[in-house]
């Protein structure tokens, strides 16, 4: 079988793994569909010559870059939310401590950042916001406690609403330099509250095993009255972990159902109560 070049984006990805650390030659090999001699050949030149691969228009990098960015992938894992000149500041600063070269070359520049982090795959995003009260310990808990009942049992409640903000997206496209903007209420409007209860065949209306956020009103003694007349036990969600009830996925399609087709639902809604 003849040989056959496999493209750089390949082999950065192969280094990008590498210098975060958490995965072996093996791992690498099966995620990326090479044999683990290549993987170990990537890294050993780009270890030794600062690059990804021989190039006649690009000189090989100074072992400093090699480290810089390592300094670099470091900050980022500990801290996503950087501006670029703080990271730039953090890196000279750890190269000043850490690496014996010459002055004038451990000042890192802006610019230098930014090709550094495009280099190495870093793109700004916008941040997902993760609770910091959250008890990961608690949501462990209940997941292994979940798994005394069968699928069939489970029922999950909650509630969402939509107002005259709902169905507006968040993104859209514009020129180089121009905001990209869009006309929608400030108000909130006319607010509408919706129960759902999901269940193994879909949303039902009566229910085996109930869960339900930690909202302080679920909590009351006639509540579980109501239910135990029933034969339902209530299990309610670790703090700030919304996620683990399924439903939420139902009330996420709704509104992105909202979001793409807000116009004929206007019109709909316009033609039903102006009749």
């Amino acid at each position: 079988m003849g040989h056959f070049y496999l493209g750089k984006d390949i082999r950065k990805l192969i280094i990008q793994k590498t210098l975060l650390g958490r995965h072996s030659i093996s791992q690498i090999s099966k995620e990326c569909h090479v044999s683990k001699t290549f993987v170990k050949d990537v890294r050993r030149y780009y270890k030794k010559h600062g690059v990804l691969e021989n190039s006649n228009k690009k000189k090989a990098r100074r072992k400093s870059k090699l480290q810089q960015e390592r300094i670099m992938v470091k900050l980022l894992l500990k801290k996503s939310d950087w501006y670029l000149d703080e990271l730039a500041a953090k890196v000279t600063k750890y190269q000043q401590k850490y690496l014996n070269d010459k002055p004038n070359n451990l000042s890192v520049s802006v610019s230098t950042v930014c090709r550094t982090l495009k280099s190495l795959g870093f793109f700004r995003k916008k941040l997902s916001r993760k609770a910091k009260e959250r008890n990961e310990i608690e949501r462990i808990s209940f997941i292994m406690r979940m798994k005394n009942f069968s699928l069939e049992q489970f029922v999950f409640v909650d509630e969402t609403a939509k107002d005259e903000r709902t169905p507006f997206r968040s993104y859209g496209y514009s020129s180089s330099n121009r905001r990209a903007e869009i006309k929608c209420p400030f108000i909130r409007g006319k607010r509408y509250t919706i129960e759902g209860t999901l269940g193994i065949n879909g949303i039902i209306a009566h229910c085996i095993q109930e869960v339900m956020d930690n909202c302080s009103i679920h909590k009351s003694l006639r509540t579980y009255e109501i239910l135990a007349a029933y034969g339902v036990k209530l299990i309610f969600l670790p703090a700030y972990s919304p996620g683990l009830n399924s439903i939420e996925q139902c009330f996420s399609y709704v509104k992105g159902f909202l979001h793409r087709y807000h116009e004929w639902v206007e019109r709909e809604y316009d033609a039903y109560y102006n009749q």
